[in-house]
């Protein structure tokens, strides 16, 4: 058993989906949140750029005596996660690999889209991973530039934000998918717009969902699960703090009132 808390780490407010998920499935768990919201986005940044912010994210976690880490950002988990977690002795769950095997029980006619950065899609990563599980699936990709900093600046329920979803879904649905994976976790917070876009007949596959259930089983396994959740979630990001909370009451409800900043060197 173990108080200590699930560090989370994002490059924004899109990992918030995965807190979301942990505090309705794991109540008596408390999370260290890292969001690098002081160099979001990291879809068009290179691999050695990310595995940088990635190791400074872990020491962070590491340090604020995180038991487990989960990485948010789909960026992070398609380029760089392996060579994270040699380099550190502490249990990883990365969110594609959890979202890519969602999708492969979710389909019932392996042709399944994926929205995510550019750096995911240019990866291949969710395209591999899915056809781990399922062989003869079909993938179709499709990068999304605008929607994590879309998200980032608070613009959920705006008519920008739903014209950029509807020209980024579109060419799925000619492919005529029946399952869409949410590959960047800043996609999670517009799953309401998405779901009417796409309609009934698409089955939409949120891999924080997914991450938060195999997390728990994970810690199970480990001996590394609370009893009761001591002390309340932490909340840390490298920007605006304030800019940060002001985003995250809307996708966390008012009930999240403080939020830390680190200094970080720009990169």
């Amino acid at each position: 058993m173990s108080s200590q808390p699930i560090g989370v780490y994002d490059s924004g407010v899109g990992g918030l989906s995965v807190v979301k998920e942990i505090s309705s499935k794991l109540p008596w768990e408390r999370v260290a949140y890292f969001g690098d919201t002081a160099r979001v986005p990291y879809g068009e940044k290179r691999a050695q750029e990310i595995l940088e912010l990635s190791r400074e994210a872990f020491r962070f976690l590491i340090a604020q005596g995180s038991k487990y880490i989960i990485v948010a950002c789909n960026t992070v988990c398609s380029q760089v996660l392996e060579d994270v977690k040699k380099e550190f002795g502490i249990p990883v769950m990365g969110i594609l690999q959890p979202g890519a095997y969602a999708a492969s029980r979710a389909t019932a006619t392996g042709r399944i889209g994926v929205l995510a950065t550019t750096g995911t899609i240019r990866s291949g990563a969710y395209e591999k991973a899915i056809t781990q599980y399922l062989s003869e699936a079909q993938v179709f990709g499709v990068a999304c530039p605008r929607l994590a900093p879309l998200v980032e600046e608070g613009n959920i329920d705006t008519a920008e934000t739903r014209n950029a979803l509807r020209g980024y879904i579109g060419p799925l649905l000619e492919k005529d998918i029946d399952t869409l994976v949410l590959g960047c976790s800043h996609y999670a917070h517009l799953n309401e717009h998405i779901r009417r876009i796409v309609g009934p007949g698409i089955e939409i596959v949120d891999p924080a969902v997914e991450t938060v259930t195999a997390t728990a089983i994970a810690l199970q396994e480990l001996g590394l699960q609370s009893q009761e959740r001591v002390g309340e979630h932490e909340f840390i990001v490298t920007g605006d703090p304030a800019c940060f909370l002001a985003v995250a009451r809307r996708l966390l409800g008012d009930d999240l009132t403080k939020v830390g900043r680190v200094e970080v060197s720009p990169i």
